[in-house]
């Protein structure tokens, strides 16, 4: 199947809650990937998630995250450090990306910035 029919059922699954939230960590992985194609999908979807749940949405969001870093420290055994050092590069420009759906408001955006810390 075509990436965009994928990210665009999944992406309105998840938003109306036929799937659970954390179905949204595979599409949210390819964020960067497919961002001049899809991104404004990916972040409406960042954006309806935390409004259905902030605690939920913040967890999806590490459930993307770590199997990223996992891989890459996995890799760092068996590559180069220049490809080691640009996917590091893509996953902080991923979680820097994040950081913009959440709130400016710290009060509101406090409890799901928390729980990622934990």
């Amino acid at each position: 199947m075509e990436m965009r029919s994928i990210n665009w059922m999944n992406c309105k699954m998840v938003v109306h809650s036929v799937v659970e939230m954390t179905t949204a960590a595979e599409i949210f992985k390819q964020y960067m990937k497919y961002y001049n194609d899809f991104g404004d999908i990916i972040k409406e979807t960042l954006s309806r998630t935390r409004q259905m749940d902030r605690i939920q949405s913040a967890r999806t969001l590490v459930l993307c995250l770590q199997p990223l870093f996992l891989r890459l420290k996995q890799e760092q055994g068996s590559s180069s450090c220049g490809s080691s050092i640009q996917t590091i590069s893509t996953i902080k420009e991923l979680a820097r990306r994040f950081s913009l759906t959440f709130s400016w408001d710290q009060i509101k955006s406090r409890e799901s910035v928390a729980m990622m810390h934990k």
